[in-house]
């Protein structure tokens, strides 16, 4: 049995001398002070490595290898997640393969465009896959790779757009830049990061001063980390995170528990990209107050619905929000009402929902 780091050493090995590369797979090759020729011994530290060229075909063999080590990863993570039990995380895994095959890749050895997807794991990428015992794999050395991973395969695209642009051949460069493009809208999800509430049952009665100031503290840093539409400052929005979740902790019987927890349920949505965490938080709200006054039943329900796919939590989510939020906000009641019904037609029911949370046979 191969171990992760075994797996995939060769690989990131070969990815770490990558400095420039070449414009032509037959002959040209490039160093950092443009020198025509490369010295064939092998480099005897890191920075002479850095420094050493890289023909064309070895970039592009680099660049297949970490595109494959991706797939691999994610795919190792999914089945280690699922053999867990850790069915959120290895949703997680299976979405994030999903989007890494959207990815439009390029043959650069050829002169003709070779655009093709990214696809799915060949045969012999599943043989291999099947040779690694999950038995033996820890969650943060999985992690530790798949970060590198990335990083590295984000690295490699923009050596490859700067120097395909340096010899003008701007057609590879475009290449690069297309598959770069749609290599940033693979959603990264955040792993290690879980709710750290461990006490869930929990009922907000005290009115406490300590927890007060910190829960204004934390109000006062998530709107501060707002700046403009699409400007955030994410560390502003971490600390606001931490700190809601200080209020939880600190002061579990709190009346700030319930907004504490609906706002971490915000940020994780909104800002970091986590929807498990989330319906999470947003759920801990309704939790420990059924009345509360924010709109936590929408939010996870339109979370369940289009983001996570579970059809089923959402239209339990919106037929509440039809009992306890109607007089909330007339927009969700409406919106609420509306993707109900089209959820109960798909599904072969013949019930209508209004807003006014009724329904008629």
């Amino acid at each position: 049995m191969f171990t992760l780091r075994q797996f995939f050493l060769t690989g990131l090995c070969g990815l770490i001398g990558l400095g420039l590369a070449g414009c032509s797979s037959q002959s040209k090759e490039f160093s950092s002070d443009d020198a025509p020729t490369v010295e064939t011994a092998a480099p005897e530290s890191l920075d002479d490595q850095v420094q050493a060229a890289v023909p064309e075909t070895d970039m592009v063999a680099q660049l297949q290898q970490v595109r494959a080590d991706y797939k691999r990863i994610l795919e190792v993570m999914r089945r280690w997640y699922m053999e867990h039990g850790l069915h959120e995380k290895g949703l997680w895994a299976e979405k994030e393969l999903g989007d890494l095959k959207k990815v439009r890749t390029f043959d650069y050895s050829e002169d003709q465009s070779g655009e093709k997807r990214l696809g799915d794991v060949d045969e012999s990428e599943s043989a291999s896959l099947q040779s690694i015992d999950l038995q033996t794999l820890s969650e943060a050395d999985m992690i530790e790779q798949l970060m590198e991973i990335r990083a590295t395969y984000k690295s490699i695209l923009e050596e490859m757009i700067r120097n395909y642009n340096a010899c003008g051949d701007t057609r590879k460069a475009k290449w690069a830049s297309t598959e770069l493009s749609d290599l940033d809208l693979v959603r990264a999800y955040p792993y290690l990061v879980v709710v750290d509430i461990q006490d869930t049952d929990l009922t907000p009665r005290d009115s406490i001063v300590e927890a007060d100031r910190l829960y204004d503290e934390a109000r006062r840093l998530h709107k501060g980390g707002k700046f403009l539409p699409f400007i955030n400052n994410k560390r502003r929005l971490k600390q606001a995170m931490d700190k809601y979740v200080q209020v939880i902790k600190l002061y579990p019987t709190s009346d700030k528990i319930d907004d504490a927890a609906f706002y971490a349920g915000e940020i994780s949505k909104e800002y970091f990209n986590d929807d498990v965490q989330a319906v999470r938080y947003y759920e801990l709200a309704i939790k420990w107050n059924p009345k509360t006054p924010h709109p936590a039943r929408f939010q996870a329900a339109v979370v369940y619905d289009y983001r996570l796919h579970n059809r089923a939590r959402a239209m339990a989510l919106y037929q509440d929000v039809l009992t306890n939020e109607a007089d909330m906000i007339r927009s969700n009641t409406e919106f609420a009402a509306v993707r109900l019904n089209q959820l109960l037609k798909e599904g072969g029911h013949d019930v209508e929902y209004e807003t006014q949370g009724t329904y008629v046979e």
